[in-house]
This record gives structure tokens, sequence and C-alpha cells, in this order.
């Protein structure tokens, strides 16, 4: 395998760029609801097992840079074929496909979700997927560098929404909440830091887009100031949730976060969730047109497939998902599966192949 394959000029984008494509391929379904999740696994110390949770992250990040500068400019899908053979190759690049797919679909059936607690509970599960479906076709049949701009558009779109989002549930926090700290045991923080695993994936993403980066000894440095960036984030929500709602409450509010904006008054609308949830969608655009684009890339690299076919194949797909698949039980177990799947994908698996990577390095030199 040619390991120093030259990418084109116009496909590339700049190194600080890599921030925003993490940064907002983290921020997506998981942050709506991570406050509950966490606190009935560690109670007030959630905070702590999102900023420890971002430590091991940032190695993980550290450590699929240092796999990525052996291959230049070769995806993940590449290394694989490079590592296990071409048949074997193919066969790992498949799981790593699906597993792109499904965690796309589990970002589509949470928001679906969301929608109608929130919005339309009438509304058929398929009419908003579809929806998604149209702005992912669209999204990825553009490109990698519009995806890219998307993504940081996403950006400067929801970030205001936090300023807005400080100013009131903190007049009504009740900071004892918060004590007493640091009493969580280890066996909790093991479960809270694997639940803490969904909200954080995104980060696996730099496999595919490395390539495309200019200044490569640059990007792992930007991805993990993005991944701090989500970290930050996540820790203030959580904060702010624990502080707002009390613990029996918390426990009990699925989507703490689009919760406390139900306090937020503006002049000219009485209920600014529902600007929120609409806002949600740019907020996760940049997830869906990421994986989608990942997924079908896999398989043009894997099996010489045309991306755009992979891509409608895919988008069928969900569309059929979406039909049979709109019970909140089945959705909620669906999405834990591929949180616990990410978990193994995104903080095992790196280890595994840089190790696989230095030993076929020391065995060829």
């Amino acid at each position: 395998m040619n390991v120093n394959m030259e990418m084109k000029k116009q496909n590339t984008i700049n190194a600080f760029l890599v921030l925003f494509v993490v940064h907002t391929a983290q921020m997506g379904i998981g942050v709506a609801g991570i406050q509950r999740v966490l606190y009935k696994e560690v109670q007030q110390d959630a905070w702590i097992v999102i900023i420890l949770s971002g430590v091991i992250t940032c190695l993980i990040v550290w450590i699929i840079g240092k796999t990525l500068s052996e291959y230049e400019n070769h995806t993940l899908f590449d290394i694989h074929l490079d590592i296990y053979g071409k048949w074997l190759g193919k066969f790992v690049n498949l799981l790593i496909v699906l597993y792109l797919f499904s965690v796309f679909l589990s970002i589509c059936l949470g928001y679906i979700e969301i929608v109608q607690a929130w919005m339309f509970e009438k509304m058929p599960s398929w009419l908003i997927g579809a929806f998604l479906i149209i702005l992912t076709g669209k999204g990825v049949r553009s490109g990698f560098r519009p995806i890219v701009g998307v993504c940081f558009l996403a950006f400067l779109s929801a970030i205001w929404m936090l300023f807005i989002f400080f100013a009131e549930p903190l007049k009504f926090a009740e900071w004892h909440y918060l004590f007493p700290m640091f009493e969580l045991t280890s066996t909790e923080l093991y479960k809270g830091m694997i639940k803490t695993s969904y909200s954080l994936l995104g980060f696996e993403l730099l496999y595919f887009i490395y390539p495309f980066v200019k200044e490569k000894e640059k990007a792992v440095r930007f991805a993990i100031l993005g991944v701090i960036a989500s970290i930050v984030i996540l820790v203030i929500l959580t904060v702010i949730a624990i502080g707002y709602f009390s613990g029996e409450q918390l426990e009990r509010t699925i989507w703490a976060t689009i919760s406390m904006f139900k306090i937020v008054k503006l002049p000219f609308i009485e209920r600014f969730e529902y600007i929120a949830i609409p806002v949600w969608m740019i907020i996760i655009i940049p997830n869906l047109l990421l994986y989608m684009w990942a997924a079908s890339k896999g398989i043009k690299i894997s099996f010489g497939y045309r991306q755009s076919y992979a891509l409608y194949v895919f988008l069928l797909l969900s569309l059929v998902v979406f039909i049979f698949f709109n019970k909140r039980l089945h959705i909620n177990m669906f999405i834990d599966y591929v949180g616990m799947i990410g978990l193994y994908v995104c903080y095992v698996y790196p280890i595994i192949l840089y190790i696989a990577v230095r030993i076929k390095k020391s065995l060829q030199n």
C-alpha cells in the first residue's frame, strides 16, 4: 500500500477547522440528556466524571494522531487494508461502516423523540426522519469541504444559545446541591465514565478527516482543543442542571438541558424551547453529515462502489428504520447499545490499532 498518496489541494482544509469539526461532532443528542444519566450513577459528582472522561478522551485523540501520522494521507479504512490484508481488512471496514451508520441512526432517532416529546407529539417519525434524510443527502453530496463549512456555521449559529441559557437558570440555582463533593467510589466512577461515552462520541472522526488537513502536524492539537471545548460546555451544563433541579427532579427529567430552556422568556415568544429545538437541529446536522459521509466513504474505499450509490442506499435504509422503529423504549435501547459499541470502538480499539501499526512498522524495519 502506498502510504504517501497525495491529496488534491482543492479537497483540503486548514488545521484550525478540525477544532470545529470535532467539537460540533460531539455536540449532539447526548448533550440534551447527559445530566440525568450521570446523576443516576454518581449524583452531584457528575461534573467530575465528565472532566476525567475528557482527560482520557484527549489521550485517545493523541493516540489516534500517532497512528495517523504513520499513514499521512490515508483514512482508517486504508489503514485496515494495510494492517489486516485485503479480505480481513474489508470485513473490519464493514464493521466500522455499520458503526458509523448506527451512530447516524441513533442521532436521528434521538432528535425525532425530542421533537415528538416537546413540539409535535402526533407527527409521524418517518416524516421528521425524511426531512433529516433530505438535508443529509444534500449535504453529503456537496462534498467534504462544504460539510466542514456547515460545522463552522453550526457552531456560530448555536453558541449564542449558551449565553441566553446561562442567565435565567443561574438565578434559581441552589448551589448546595453540588455538595458534598468527591464522594464517588471507583465503581461509580467507572459506570459514570461508561455513561458519558455516548455524549463524547465524534472525536473518532479524526480517523477519516485527517488526510484532508493541510498542516497535519497541527491536526491533533486542534482536535484536542475541540474535545476540551466540548468538555467545558458539558461541565457547565451539568453543574447548572444539578444546581437548578433537586436530585429527585433531575432523575425524572429526561431532557434536562431542554427543560431549562422553559424558563427563558423573550418578549416576542412565550416558549423559548420552540426556538431551541429547531436550533438543536442545526446542532445535530454536522453530526449527521459527518457520520454519513464517513460511512459512504468507507464503502467506496473498501468495495469500490461510488460514494453516491452507498449514500442513497444508507438513506433509504434509514427511512425504513424510521417507519418501523418508532417506540421510545426501543429507541432508548438502541441509543444505549450504540453508546456501548462506541465505547469500545472509540476508546479501546484505537489502542489496539496503534499497537498493531507499531508492530508492523517494526517488522518492516
